[in-house]
């Protein structure tokens, strides 16, 4: 399984990053520029994305881009009920390790 990780925070990242690769292929980004590039031109089975990016960009603008399973990282529940109407994206970041073992492994 290939997964997109979008993550501006270095110790969050490095976190998540390490412990995905032990069992899937991650491509992890820091910017929404990064992301962007990235995005336009490849495809991936799972996508999560940080809501909240430095600049006026943020993840939820990405979704455009993508044709396929999103997590929206946000602790933020004024963001979730605004997005919530999304049937493709989930917010709930304690279920993203439970989600990907159940429905993508």
């Amino acid at each position: 399984m290939n997964i997109f990780y979008l993550e501006d925070n270095e110790k969050i990242g490095i976190f998540f990053e390490k412990e995905f690769r032990k069992n899937f292929d991650i491509t992890w980004v820091k910017s929404y520029k990064e992301a962007y590039d990235i995005l336009k031109k490849e495809s991936f089975d799972l996508y999560i994305l940080d809501i909240y990016l430095e600049g006026n960009k943020n993840g939820y603008d990405l979704t455009k881009l993508i044709n396929g399973n999103i997590i929206i990282l946000t602790n933020d529940t004024k963001t979730e009920t605004k997005y919530k109407k999304f049937s493709k994206i989930d917010y709930s970041p304690k279920k993203i390790i439970n989600y990907i073992w159940k429905n993508l492994s």
